[in-house]
């Protein structure tokens, strides 16, 4: 089942693949909370497409592993799906 992407949520996702199809480019940062441990990628664009329900599935376990372990840093867990999730919590 899909997941219902809340207004701020949506918009932000419109403009930021807007932004990617203009520019062809995109960076993406990677941080452990509880480490801190960065990762930085960047690179060309190949293809934009809806995830498949395995693809959103995985999204959600890593978003889920995220915000426990930012809670374990002091966010509140109900809070901490925003973050992932703008609009959401």
């Amino acid at each position: 089942m899909a997941r219902a992407l809340g207004r701020p949520a949506l918009a932000q996702t419109e403009r930021l693949r807007g932004a990617i199809a203009e520019t062809g480019r995109v960076a993406v940062n990677a941080t452990n909370p509880l480490t801190m441990e960065s990762y930085q990628f960047k690179g060309d664009v190949i293809e934009i497409a809806e995830p498949d329900e395995a693809a959103r599935q995985v999204a959600d376990q890593r978003v889920a592993q995220f915000t426990e372990a930012i809670s374990r840093v002091g966010f509140v867990q109900g809070t901490a799906a925003g973050v992932a999730h703008p609009g959401a919590g």
